[in-house]
């Protein structure tokens, strides 16, 4: 099967991928991730709210914080990039541990910073957060969302994790077909499986996320519960054959 087929199915190889070559695929697959529909189904851990970045003065101690300021200072050296930014009502303090960061940035640059907030200074101090550069016009891509966290390694980090589960669901949800019967999901006002997963990965807010993870959640309990049911019917099926099987008992 190449990356150009048309019949991209659920158990296709996740190396359909673009861009995720078998060194990649190998990593994915010591986190249970070997099909598309393992990159479907590979759920965050845990969630980070970042719709809305606080001035510099809101910043808490000891929080995980997420701001917009200007850089109106930078030094570099000695393996540490350290900016101070501002905004309309105060500074804070931002080091990273490389001198790499500091051939990306200029005084007078807008960015987002997202990171744990020391308590160990007078001044909020971000140690070595996650940043972005804000253009003019461009939408952000470090804040203004939710932002899901999965399981990683070392190899695999979370943005290479989102970069190819988000390609997966741009190119391929079209794999995920409904399997609940239409009379269940009008019932009891289910969202489409297609649509959970992206909410899923992708959460728009909290009652669109709830629904989702219901709608998920009543899937493994109904596959369940026909497993059971299934293995039940055939059990009894092959004792039934057994009981009737000449030459046995007579």
């Amino acid at each position: 099967m190449t990356k150009n087929s048309s019949n991209i199915q659920l158990t296709s190889p996740v190396t359909i991928l673009e861009g995720l070559g078998p060194k990649k695929a190998e990593a994915f697959s010591r986190l249970g991730v070997c099909t598309l529909e393992d990159m479907f189904f590979f759920m965050p851990r845990r969630y980070e709210d970042r719709r809305n970045p606080k001035p510099l003065v809101s910043l808490v101690p000891g929080n995980v914080e997420c701001a917009v300021a200007t850089v109106s200072d930078i030094q570099t050296g000695g393996g540490r990039t350290e900016a101070l930014l501002e905004d309309s009502t105060g500074t804070a303090e931002v080091v990273w541990f490389t001198d790499k960061i500091g051939r990306f940035l200029r005084t007078g640059m807008r960015i987002a910073v997202y990171g744990t907030l020391s308590d160990k200074y007078i001044v909020p101090h971000f140690a070595h957060p996650e940043f972005e550069i804000l253009k003019a016009g461009a939408v952000p891509t470090l804040i203004g969302k939710i932002f899901p966290v999965y399981p990683g390694t070392a190899e695999l980090t979370q943005k290479v994790i989102k970069k190819f589960i988000d390609l997966a669901l741009d190119k391929y949800s079209g794999c995920l077909k409904e399997f609940l019967p239409k009379r269940i999901i009008k019932r009891y006002g289910m969202m489409s499986l297609r649509d959970a997963v992206m909410e899923i990965h992708r959460p728009s807010d909290e009652l669109s996320f709830i629904k989702a993870r219901n709608r998920l959640s009543f899937d493994e309990f109904y596959l369940l519960q026909t497993g059971i049911i299934m293995r039940r019917r055939n059990s009894n099926n092959e004792a039934h054959a057994q009981e009737l099987r000449p030459g046995k008992y007579f």
